[in-house]
């Protein structure tokens, strides 16, 4: 590719340089001599002519005057100026600068070399043109020009500002090395941005006009493409469930961390990897660095490695992760005892990057699976990040998408209640059953399903059973299974509760005994970790009126009894014997199901006792009172012939633990 330079007569149009910057390369045009110049590009001779002249006397007479021979001097003046490109790339010193790369927001730098190449001083007015429409900010834009004379000494240099236009004089043969350092704006991974860089003879724009095809101007393009590294973060959970009531439970994680390779991908450094646990775990144990696995070139920074025990989470740098490089990263987490673990918690890995490694520019890139986490998001394109966070897929490392998935954890409580002691009289109707209730609650931070229960029955009172078993009262009886096992239908939200509830009857039962029922609660096996319930024990007693009656010797037939109450004893003939008939309410008023005893009559047949073979009614002798002496409630009917021989008495109402007696005595025949 020829030179880009330009020389030209005085005489004929001039030329001009053109300086442009730019992240993409627009060849500036090739600069041909035009056809009046017969090849000799920039040249005009000038002649100068120059006769001595001599005045002289001899012997003071003036002589004529003589002139000498003529000379003459042929010079050429040449306007010539030269504006290159000197990046290193596939051609250099052309007028083009390819193949330079840049971060969004960051600079880039583009090497030029504006040269009078010419005999004459010039001055050059530059521009700085963005060809990308608005993807360099040249306000905040700069360069530096450093001043070589001839023989390449360096005789002066100073800094642009916001670069945009200026001028710049240069004697004959002196050149100006400009480096511009380009700020981008708004460019995306994969786009290319183009500078223009043009300068512009100020000698040849005064003699040049379009008639004589004069090239006054020059161009350069600078052409940048954008590069950043492309950040696949896949966090995996690679234990099962997670069970929140189990102070020894762990779950494993494993974090990866890419840099992309192809498309935009560049290499990347000094790169902060962050994991933040979700409230309610922390850290099992300190992150080590054998718990970090480096491959394909990446390394990191031992020194960085930051976590406390039982810290709530990570961070270390890595040195670099070039492209197709891959941190892994595993530990472990446990419960934080004082804080709750939500239901479906995700954990977030964030990578921090600031992609030029300077903190005076603006583009640090943050990406994260937490989207609400992560700034400059943007320099990646359309469609270039998603996050997936449902745990439907994991990242796959070749692109920009990043996963988490959420920690499947129960926490799962459940808790039977309100066991209950109830009494019922030996035969029971809809009043007098017992109705039982045993409350269900969940007190875990899961909805429980699919609960079922067993009720057991001890089976040690005669003539007692369960029946009318429901939840929470609708009304509809539940069938048991085979086995003994009924199904709760629906649903149990976290801190819901429900009442299973069942009867209690009795015919004809003995008092004094008492059914034992035991509820046990059965929860699903799904979704793991099934908590332990405690069963609840319930007891039925039968109650009523329990009848005790003893006897006790009056020797002399006094009313005095000689020896203490007893169920047997002996006596002798013409001696009386005592008797002592106790009835007592063995209902409970402190126990549920409490009753007072209605028409209560005591009586002693003692024709049908078989009394009368052997001993007579003792007259008088029939009363209401105890063993003590003392009187009792009712109204005492002695024996005689009109009753058919039967003691009574008459009690009515009996409260609950309250006693009642029958006392008689009779006398031991004679044989």
């Amino acid at each position: 590719m020829k030179s880009n330079t330009f020389n030209y007569s005085l005489l004929a149009v001039g030329v001009a340089a053109v300086m442009g910057l730019s992240t993409g390369a627009n060849a500036a045009p090739s600069l041909i001599p035009t056809a009046t110049e017969s090849g000799n590009a920039g040249t005009n001779s000038k002649t100068v002519t120059n006769v001595a002249t001599a005045s002289y006397s001899v012997g003071e007479v003036a002589q004529k005057p003589v002139r000498s021979n003529s000379v003459t001097v042929n010079i050429n003046e040449v306007i010539s100026f030269s504006l290159t490109a000197n990046n290193i790339d596939d051609v250099q010193n052309d007028e083009k600068n390819l193949n330079s790369t840049v971060v969004p927001e960051g600079f880039v730098t583009f090497k030029h070399t504006l040269k009078n190449t010419g005999n004459l001083d010039d001055t050059y007015t530059f521009t700085l043109t963005d060809l990308s429409g608005g993807k360099y900010n040249l306000a905040d834009s700069n360069a530096n020009v450093i001043i070589k004379n001839a023989s390449g000494t360096q005789t002066a240099s100073y800094p642009i500002t916001g670069i945009t236009t200026g001028s710049l004089p240069l004697p004959a043969g002196y050149s100006a090395e400009i480096t511009i350092n380009a700020k981008t704006t708004g460019n995306q991974g994969g786009s290319t941005q183009n500078l223009q860089l043009s300068a512009e003879s100020t000698k040849i724009a005064a003699i040049a006009n379009p008639a004589n095809g004069a090239i006054k101007t020059l161009t350069n393009i600078d052409e940048s493409k954008t590069f950043l590294p492309i950040f696949s973060i896949a966090k995996t959970i690679t234990s099962g469930t997670f069970n929140v009531n189990d102070s020894t439970a762990e779950v494993s994680y494993e974090v990866v961390v890419r840099n992309v390779a192809g498309g935009y991908s560049t290499d990347a450094t000094n790169v902060t990897i962050e994991d933040l646990l979700p409230t309610g775990l922390i850290m099992s144990a300190p992150l080590a660095r054998t718990n970090i696995v480096l491959a394909d070139g990446a390394t990191i920074n031992d020194s960085t490695i930051s976590n406390p025990t039982n810290a709530k989470g990570f961070s270390f740098t890595a040195t670099s992760i070039p492209k197709g490089g891959k941190v892994t990263i595993t530990f472990k987490a446990k419960k934080d005892k004082d804080v709750p673990l939500a239901q479906n918690a995700l954990n977030h890995v964030t990578v921090t990057d600031d992609l030029d490694d300077n903190a005076t520019t603006t583009n640090t890139l943050v990406d994260s699976t937490d989207s609400s986490k992560e700034k400059n998001i943007k320099f990646y394109p359309a469609n270039g990040d998603t996050n997936i966070t449902d745990g439907t897929s994991v990242a796959d490392g070749t692109n920009g998408t990043d996963s988490t998935q959420p920690l499947n954890s129960t926490q799962r409580s459940l808790t039977l209640t309100n066991p209950q002691i109830i009494q019922i009289p030996t035969t029971t109707n809809s009043t007098t059953q017992a109705n039982h209730s045993v409350i269900i609650t969940n007190t875990g931070r899961d909805s429980e399903s699919n609960l079922t229960f067993t009720l057991a029955e001890s089976n040690t009172a005669e003539n007692v059973s369960v029946s009318n078993v429901q939840v929470n009262g609708t009304g509809t009886a539940l069938t048991a299974t085979s086995a003994g096992v009924y199904t709760i239908p629906g649903t149990l939200a976290a801190g819901a509760n429900l009442k299973i509830t069942y009867v209690v009857t009795s015919t004809d039962a003995k008092v004094g005994q008492k059914e034992e029922t035991t509820v046990t609660l059965v929860p699903s096996a799904t979704p793991g970790n099934a908590p332990t319930v405690p069963p609840v024990n319930d007891t039925t007693q039968v109650r009523g009126i329990e009848l005790a009656k003893t006897q006790a010797l009056d020797a002399n037939c006094d009313g005095n009894p000689e020896g203490s109450f007893s169920t047997a004893l002996t006596a002798n003939a013409g001696q009386c014997v005592i008797y002592n008939i106790k009835a007592t309410n063995t209902f409970d008023s402190t126990v549920t199901g409490s009753y007072s005893i209605a028409s209560l009559v005591i009586s002693d047949d003692l024709i049908d006792n078989g009394v009368t073979t052997s001993a007579d009614y003792l007259a008088g002798s029939a009363n209401n009172k105890n063993i003590s002496g003392s009187a009792t409630t009712g109204s005492v009917t002695a024996p005689s012939a009109t009753n058919n021989q039967v003691a009574s008495n008459t009690v009515g109402t009996l409260a609950p633990q309250a006693t009642a007696n029958l006392q008689f005595a009779v006398k031991i025949k004679q044989k």
